[in-house]
């Protein structure tokens, strides 16, 4: 009878610690950098499932921790109760497969991520099904394979061809040529923020896949220049300079291999000089103010 009683006790515990609790009762840490999850009443890192559910109590999302980590599958609903997203961690790092829905049910992007980094084959869907991209990510970058407009027309194929994405309205968002699966030649992009406003926002050109050249900044709502920078082999690199939307000179001043160099100056908004510094590596050496 002691024997069974123990077992019974040793059971009851088990179950009572694998029962999934609500998210919001564990405790947060941030340890060495590193965000940590402990239980509200032992105080340990917490090992075992959680739970979030909305007002209403339905769910919003499901998962487990590890040790305090994100660990195993995660799970996350709309509120009209259709899956959003699926996606697998491994000691507090997004690795393994990884799914996304829109609301409708149907399938908006799947890829894996290894090591909290997309990697390997991405896939993306437009919300009526039909395929809009496939590329390959490998050491952090991006290449693009395929890419088709809402018909179901390809545009790019293999890597090559201009690629086209729209905003909600139907006006266009983005513009830019690949050229064996990354972006080169020119790139426009177009803002709008889902009212009436729209216009141009930003436009450049990439050479095997990184910012080259000169790039500008819009106020996309009046058109005037914002900011002017250049590009070399992806880093900042040359002239750089910044307006009011009035059209004054804001700041001005220049990079050499992605760090500030040489004399860095800036204007208040009536055009008066505001203040100087000289920068030497990215480092200021001197400063001025007026």
């Amino acid at each position: 009878m002691k024997r069974y009683t123990i077992g019974l006790i040793t059971l009851l515990l088990i179950v009572g610690c694998s029962k999934p609790i609500d998210s919001d009762t564990l405790i947060e840490d941030v340890v060495s950098g590193e965000v940590l999850k402990y239980h509200p009443e032992t105080k340990e890192l917490y090992s075992g499932k959680v739970f979030q559910n909305r007002m209403g109590g339905e769910k919003e999302f499901v998962g487990s921790y590890k040790d305090g980590k994100k660990d195993g599958k995660w799970t996350e609903w709309f509120e009209n109760g259709q899956k959003s997203a699926e996606e697998t961690f491994k000691d507090g790092e997004l690795n393994g497969k990884w799914t996304e829905w829109f609301e409708n049910g149907k399938k908006e992007k799947e890829g894996t991520y290894k090591d909290g980094k997309k990697d390997g084959k991405w896939t993306e869907w437009f919300e009526n099904g039909k395929k809009e991209k496939e590329g390959t990510y490998k050491d952090g970058k991006y290449f693009l394979s395929n890419h088709w407009d809402k018909n179901g027309d390809i545009k790019v194929k293999d890597g090559n061809g201009l690629f086209i994405s729209w905003h909600e309205n139907g006006k266009k968002k983005e513009e830019v040529t690949y050229k064996d699966g990354e972006r080169d030649g020119l790139y426009t992009y177009w803002h709008w923020n889902k009212g009436r406003l729209y216009g141009k926002s930003s436009e450049g050109s990439y050479k095997d896949g990184k910012k080259d050249g000169k790039w500008t900044e819009f106020y996309y709502v009046k058109g005037k220049k914002e900011r002017e920078e250049t590009f070399k082999d992806g880093e900042l690199n040359g002239k750089w300079t910044e307006w009011f939307d009035n059209g004054q000179k804001k700041r001005e001043g220049t990079y050499k291999d992605g760090k500030e160099d040489g004399l860095y100056r800036s204007w208040k908004f009536d055009g008066q000089l505001k203040s100087e510094w000289n920068y030497k590596d990215g480092k200021v050496i001197s400063s001025k103010g007026y």
